[in-house]
């Protein structure tokens, strides 16, 4: 959009997620052909890492089979949780629950996905100087490198 600036931020590792008693959990990785005719939760169509996603299972030939789509990680992860079927979330966003243990996230071997993330500005408006230390600094931390 032309009033919009987009700063890169972060690369973002997708993995699969899946409800720790599913038969996947616990692998050391997973193709993505093993989700052919999987339950599969996705993200609504209009989202950008839905389409990215889709590309992957096209490549891999599989073909799972979406029974929920939803526009936001955590109601994703919600519907995972109670064992609706898997999904592929961006990594980082699953820690909390698969240290407690009400998520699996299970590496996805071939070629890795990444969603890659931004911060985005209103071209409109001016930030004051610490509103732009404060990007200099997230943007220059371990975490932010792009890939």
């Amino acid at each position: 959009h032309p009033r919009i600036r987009t700063i890169p931020f972060k690369d973002e590792r997708l993995v699969l997620v899946c409800h720790p008693g599913h038969p996947l959990a616990g692998r050391t990785g997973v193709r993505v052909k093993e989700l052919d005719r999987r339950e599969y939760i996705a993200f609504e169509p209009d989202i950008p890492t839905r389409s990215a996603v889709d590309k992957l299972l096209q490549r891999g030939r599989s073909h799972a089979h979406i029974v929920h789509a939803f526009d936001n990680i955590d109601t994703i992860k919600r519907a995972v949780e109670i064992d609706l079927g898997v999904s592929i979330l961006p990594e980082g966003t699953v820690l909390h629950e698969a240290r407690n243990k009400t998520l699996a996230r299970v590496p996805l071997l071939g070629s890795p996905l990444w969603r890659r993330t931004g911060i985005i500005l209103d071209k409109r408006r001016s930030l004051s100087w610490a509103a732009w230390a404060f990007i200099r600094w997230l943007t220059r931390s371990p975490d932010s490198r792009a890939r």
